[in-house]
């Protein structure tokens, strides 16, 4: 019977001025890199620690929608397949918190 399939891990994210963000994760043994983009403009802010919660492998097909709140200590976001995407800044962002949506993308490498 195969190992079953992994649903939470761990990885980074980080967001740029132009509403633009990228991060990593691993996933049952593959690396992934994430980008995508956010409907608000919101300033820059990095999570060193994210928490990726109910994962499936189907996740890392294709490009999904990505909806949530940011900020001001916070990333709390939910892809239309259920997965979270939760972690805590490295730094407190001046905002207080978005309710943002955009669209984000996996490449294994």
């Amino acid at each position: 019977m195969p190992p079953a399939a992994q649903s939470n891990t761990t990885g980074t994210f980080k967001s740029f001025f132009n509403s633009r963000f990228r991060g990593t994760v691993n996933f049952n043994d593959t690396n992934y890199i994430l980008m995508g983009t956010l409907d608000s403009s919101l300033p820059p802010f990095e999570c060193t620690s994210v928490e990726f919660k109910s994962i499936k492998r189907s996740t890392f097909v294709g490009t999904r929608a990505i909806e949530g709140r940011i900020g001001p200590e916070t990333l709390d976001l939910t892809l239309d397949d259920g997965t979270k995407i939760q972690g805590k800044f490295k730094e407190k962002m001046g905002k207080n918190q978005e309710v943002v949506c955009g669209s984000i993308a996996f490449t294994p490498f």
